[in-house]
């Protein structure tokens, strides 16, 4: 199983998202998506290969849904899953968002 490393931004996003929720949806709504994030990132590290790629932000860059969201990670070799975003899925996904420190 991979390692997960989760960046700075990605917990900057969750605990946005996860406010929000709380806020907007109530306190159920978002411990469901705390546990629909946790699911979905034992499933990356399980299976770090299976989402889809998307080469024109990065050459490694992987995305899986957690509907509304997306979450953006790299996987280079088979013991790290890096995420380094957690966006809406409505949002205009450019190079922009991840910072220079991600694209390397």
């Amino acid at each position: 199983m991979a390692r997960l490393v989760v960046s700075s931004e990605t917990q900057a996003d969750l605990d946005e998202i996860l406010r929000w929720l709380t806020h907007e949806a109530g306190g159920s709504v978002a411990l469901r998506y705390a546990t629909k994030f946790r699911a979905a990132f034992r499933h990356l590290m399980a299976f770090p290969e299976i989402a889809a790629r998307r080469p024109k932000l990065a050459r490694d860059m992987h995305i899986w849904p957690v509907a509304p969201y997306v979450i953006f990670y790299r996987f280079v070799m088979a013991e790290e899953v890096w995420v380094v975003r957690i966006l809406h899925g409505r949002r205009d996904v450019t190079e922009r968002l991840f910072g220079p420190q991600v694209m390397r």
